[in-house]
């Protein structure tokens, strides 16, 4: 089973995400990522819901889990591209689980 990833959670290019597409579920006091959330290399591409049933919604809007989900490349700094999979989630909730 694949954890919740959470807001200022890193992915494996290193970036962290951003969690503002909702702000009312909390797992261990930060926010669930939802599509469409960004991270913190210049604000840029959205986290896309990829992996497991893709089932559990937040507002209507799919949840993230790690290490599974995908996300649309990267550029780090605006000009470094980064493929999907160095783009994924990375850090996850330890006790708070998903897709069982």
């Amino acid at each position: 089973m694949p954890g919740c990833h959470l807001d200022t959670q890193k992915r494996f290019c290193d970036a962290q995400t951003i969690v503002s597409h909702q702000n009312n579920v909390y797992i261990n006091n930060l926010l669930w990522a939802v599509e469409g959330d960004l991270d913190t290399h210049c604000d840029q591409w959205a986290l896309v819901a990829c992996y497991g049933a893709q089932n559990v919604y937040i507002n209507n809007i799919k949840v993230i889990c790690a290490v599974g989900d995908c996300a649309e490349p990267d550029f780090f700094a605006c000009f470094v591209y980064h493929p999907p999979s160095k783009t994924r989630p990375k850090e996850h909730s330890t006790d708070t689980w998903v897709y069982r």
